[in-house]
């Protein structure tokens, strides 16, 4: 779990629409605590500080601190134990745009967020 935690902070940045992942902040294991990160999608660039917390061994929680396109965004990974040694990681996303957004470019926004989590 903590190899995991740790090197994610450098492995979102090579996935989906994120430009840069800047770590402003880590705890006191050396995860990343506070993380601020660009992302582009459709030509919209959007820019969030987002806090980590850990509930170790089960659980991370996220959420926006600041941000420009969206209001808020939130969510957790669910760690869990599955059949022959597995783990099955479930991912819960919540998300308040800044303002209004076309339909369709509220899908690509959120598609791309969950495909790079």
């Amino acid at each position: 779990f903590k190899l995991c935690i740790l090197s994610s902070c450098t492995y979102r940045c090579k996935k989906g629409g994120l430009k840069q992942v800047s770590v402003l902040e880590r705890d006191e294991e050396g995860a990343c605590s506070r993380v601020e990160l660009v992302a582009g999608k459709l030509g919209i660039d959007m820019k969030n500080e987002m806090q980590y917390s850990y509930r170790k061994p089960e659980e991370v929680v996220f959420r926006s601190l600041t941000g420009d396109v969206m209001e808020s965004l939130a969510g957790r990974y669910i760690i869990e134990a599955a059949e022959g040694g597995r783990t099955a990681v479930t991912y819960e996303l919540s998300i308040e745009f800044a303002f209004k957004l076309p339909d369709l470019v509220k899908t690509e926004i959120t598609n791309a967020i969950i495909g790079t989590a």
